[in-house]
């Protein structure tokens, strides 16, 4: 019936007209027509099997690389780095998967849309794994980058406990480092998922006067401002090149001043926790 639907429904007709006639006893030549009937079943038989075989092998053929799919894949998907990054893509993905092996077992299943949805599978498979690498990537990126901060500020004597994430258990939020000295004087620093972006700080416990230029009232930041370019030329040495350093309401005669930036929303956010 599925390799051959019409020569399935005209045996069943023969098979029916046989059976009828047998039963009105209007069927003399019994013998004759069962072997014609059986000569058509064999015919049948012979046309359809070479595309059953063909159907086979491509049934087998899939099941191999259903196993293949599953053997790169599910061992992959344990890899924390992959639950970190992309827990609910896997969730999703695996139930594809299941489904299209579901498919697969049906009988007879439907192979053309087994092996495209196999191919489609395996493609959004490939971007997740590419998006994963380059997150994790940038994650190793940035917790080197923290960690040479942290060397750093021991060295000039500040203490800290270990980073925390800015959006409890998002790994894609910004990374806050807390630097203490003993007498208060504290540094926030801003690490985005991103090691590409810059690094934001606040500073809490440093003088930072008022000065009126032109009229206009502006905060000055010279003890924390050598503080950083303290800690950004020893930075350099691990090869972490930082940039300008500038602050909310900072004079107009420092804003050629070099260093890294000191984004006066981040200022405000931590500096009144």
């Amino acid at each position: 019936r599925t390799f051959a639907p019409e020569k399935a429904a005209e045996l069943e007709r023969r098979k029916n007209t046989l059976a009828r006639q047998v039963q009105n006893r209007q069927c003399a030549d019994f013998d004759e027509e069962l072997e014609r009937l059986q000569g058509f079943l064999d015919q049948a038989i012979g046309d359809v099997m070479p595309k059953v075989n063909s159907w086979n092998v491509r049934w087998e053929a899939i099941r191999t690389r259903l196993d293949a799919e599953r053997d790169l894949w599910f061992s992959w998907w344990d890899e924390p780095a992959v639950r970190r990054w992309a827990k609910d893509e896997i969730a999703q993905k695996e139930a594809e998967f299941e489904a299209i092996q579901r498919a697969w077992e049906a009988r007879p299943a439907d192979l053309k849309l087994v092996e495209e949805l196999i191919s489609e599978w395996r493609l959004e498979m490939e971007r997740i794994a590419e998006a994963v690498r380059r997150v994790h990537e940038n994650e190793q990126k940035r917790q080197n980058i923290v960690s040479r901060f942290q060397e750093e500020f021991r060295q000039l004597g500040f203490s800290m406990g270990e980073p925390e994430l800015e959006d409890g258990e998002n790994p894609a939020s910004g990374l806050i480092l807390t630097a203490s000295r003993p007498e208060g004087k504290t540094i926030h620093v801003r690490f985005a998922h991103d090691a590409g972006e810059p690094v934001l700080y606040a500073v809490d416990g440093f003088p930072m006067p008022q000065q009126t230029v032109n009229g206009q009232e502006f905060r000055t930041c010279d003890e924390a401002e050598r503080q950083l370019k303290h800690l950004h030329s020893l930075l350099e040495k691990h090869g972490i090149l930082m940039g300008k350093i500038q602050w909310e309401d900072q004079p107009p005669a420092d804003l050629a001043r070099e260093a890294m930036e000191l984004p006066d929303t981040v200022d405000r956010t931590l500096a009144e926790e």
